[in-house]
């Protein structure tokens, strides 16, 4: 049974670093961040735990085992995860396959506390259904654009992940099979490789060769590795027309992405988060001419900007005890 004290703990925990908050409702009272074991992954856990306790002796309530005031603590991970929740299956980034990351973390704390896990995506979905963009539409959809594409589809007010168990890879479904660059994952023409931030990066790099008096070469000084996404939306939102090009290009395609997803689900509403949705308007109208253009529907999902930012994974995997119903 849940306890009914309030407090919270999430956790984020990424290739760089691992963060982690405690929660008394929506009042974030304390945060920690530490650099992420790259050479020595299977230390993650006990780094959590450590963390887990300091964060409890934050909580303002006296109790002899402060761990016994939490919920639950809640891990968001870049990577797949077994259908019971237990075991990241692979997150290449954390050096982590088939791995009892929860189990691990419950050891060392003696099983005083359970822990649940996530997918990143899916529990920044969460967040935004339960705190953000989504609140209130229960059968909604977040899309992070950043290096990769990601996302979470909210269901009936449940997250979504999957008949099998296999969760939601809404990078990874089909735009351009023929045509279309080769993804990340070995397969051409994915979603992530036409709407991603480094889709933006991929097309202002060449625009080096085909527009080397353009606005891109000039601010980058002709190199490859001055080009990010900023700079190539900021190249666009000036008038430059190579970058114009290129920007027209990326909007199309997410159109078409954001068209086939409301095709196929319907949702009342869609979120676009990531680094990318920080173009904001200048991206967001253009998509939604290109959508209105593309869905079979005539009335269709309000298409926003996701609100949350670079807290959604953490927020999330605070609130995943809610998603046991």
């Amino acid at each position: 049974m849940m306890n009914k004290a309030g407090y919270d703990i999430g956790f984020d925990v990424g290739g760089s670093h691992i963060a982690g908050a405690l929660f008394s409702g929506e009042k974030e009272l304390m945060r920690l961040q530490t650099p992420y074991p790259k050479n020595e992954p299977d230390k993650a856990s006990g780094i959590i735990a450590q963390m887990i306790e300091a964060l409890a002796d934050a909580i303002p309530e006296a109790a002899e085992d402060k761990l016994s005031l939490l919920n639950v603590v809640g891990i968001a991970v870049p990577g797949s995860i077994s259908r019971d929740k237990r075991t990241v299956l692979n997150a290449y980034n954390l050096g982590f396959k088939n791995h009892p990351l929860p189990e691990l973390i419950e050891r060392k704390l003696n099983s005083r506390v359970r822990v649940l896990m996530a997918n990143d995506a899916d529990a920044a979905a969460w967040a935004e259904y339960m705190r953000g963009s989504l609140k209130g539409y229960a059968n909604s959809v977040l899309i992070t654009l950043g290096t990769g594409v990601g996302g979470g589809i909210i269901l009936n007010g449940s997250l979504f992940t999957g008949g099998m168990g296999n969760g939601v890879e809404l990078g990874h479904f089909i735009m351009n099979m023929a045509a279309g660059e080769k993804c990340s994952c070995g397969v051409r023409g994915c979603f992530e490789s036409c709407c991603s931030a480094t889709a933006l990066i991929r097309e202002g790099v060449r625009s080096l060769s085909s527009a080397p008096n353009g606005m891109i070469a000039a601010l980058s000084h002709g190199d490859a590795a001055n080009i990010n996404a900023k700079l190539v939306i900021d190249c666009a939102r000036a008038g430059d027309p190579a970058a114009k090009a290129i920007f027209t290009e990326y909007a199309h395609a997410l159109g078409c992405g954001i068209a086939s997803l409301i095709n196929i689900i319907d949702p009342e509403r869609i979120a676009i988060g990531g680094g990318v949705s920080g173009a904001g308007e200048f991206l967001l109208k253009p998509v939604r001419e290109y959508v209105k253009q593309m869905s079979f529907y005539d009335n269709f999902a309000s298409i926003v900007k996701a609100t949350l930012g670079n807290d959604a994974g953490l927020v999330g995997a605070a609130l995943l005890h809610k998603t046991m119903h």
